[in-house]
């Protein structure tokens, strides 16, 4: 029974393609950005795509951080 249960929970929940697949080597031409959670490097890439300098980036980018990884900022985190 409990094997049972366990097949269904874990079929339910299948394996959904990664929206950022990561790639094995990545090279830049005109500028790069690089974080731990994919939603904070494109809000950086967008930044700099659009013009913007490495200083709106890295705010862009820490003002997202804050919300998707709320625990790694700020003045009690990592």
């Amino acid at each position: 029974m409990i094997f049972s249960l366990s097949i269904v929970a874990s079929t339910s929940y299948a394996a959904k393609p990664d929206p950022f697949p990561v790639t094995p080597d990545s090279r830049g031409q005109d500028f790069m950005v690089s974080e731990t959670n994919p939603y904070v490097s494109s809000t950086g890439y967008s930044i700099l795509k659009e013009g913007g300098n490495a200083v709106d980036a890295m705010v862009a980018m820490q003002m997202v951080m804050s919300v998707v990884e709320p625990d790694m900022t700020g003045i009690g985190g990592g």
